[in-house]
């Protein structure tokens, strides 16, 4: 349905897809396969979960959201002993596909802020990390430390649809969003509306009311 909704994001996200199969070249798994396992294991949970939540009629079952809620927590609770034994992993160590999979975790747990913000530092210094990833983690941080968003990717639901969480410099937010690699925001805005099924605000033009 996004696809159809939003075609220009639909298409940023094939592009996307691609470069991500084209980074994962044979032999680039990394040298920690039994951690690159786990992580991939933990990332396919939090999906599945939330998957789950989707299914519940925009997240309103609360045994769904309480599914979501234990697998955070869970999946939390093996990223601290994770990086408390070994530390952050790298692409070096578990790959493209396994750093991917840990900053999927690491964008779930609010719980530990303090971790997610040690996770980003590590990962904003490793060219291998795609810097799409890097700005939804930046926004991440920041807002949990009560600090506007750079390039506004989370949103809040608000009068029946969803509007960016406050941003920093909106009038330059695209211009930051294109540096890292990230669609426009209307775009995006669009696609996030249609994923959870929620119309534009009243007025407001160019972007399509999604699904």
């Amino acid at each position: 349905m996004v696809s159809k909704a939003c075609p220009a994001f639909a298409a940023w996200e094939q592009q996307q897809a691609a470069a991500d199969k084209a980074a994962e070249q044979p032999g680039s798994a990394g040298t920690d396969w039994r951690l690159r396992t786990q992580l991939l294991g933990m990332a396919v949970e939090d999906q599945d979960a939330r998957e789950g939540a989707f299914k519940s009629a925009g997240h309103q079952d609360p045994r769904a959201l309480d599914q979501v809620a234990a697998v955070d927590a869970r999946n939390l609770s093996a990223l601290q002993e994770i990086i408390a034994v070994g530390g952050i992993p790298s692409v070096q160590s578990v790959g493209r596909r396994g750093v991917s999979a840990l900053w999927l975790l690491v964008q779930h747990a609010d719980a530990d802020v303090a971790l997610q913000a040690q996770v980003l530092q590590a990962l904003s210094g490793d060219r291998g990390i795609p810097q799409d990833q890097i700005a939804v983690l930046t926004d991440r941080v920041r807002i949990r430390q009560g600090r506007p968003q750079l390039y506004g990717t989370q949103f809040q639901k608000s009068a029946g649809t969803l509007a960016p969480d406050p941003i920093e410099d909106e009038a330059h937010v695209d211009e930051r969003r294109r540096r890292m690699g990230l669609p426009p925001l209307a775009d995006y805005t669009c696609a996030m509306r249609a994923t959870y099924r929620l119309a534009p605000a009243a007025g407001e033009v160019g972007l399509p009311a999604g699904k």
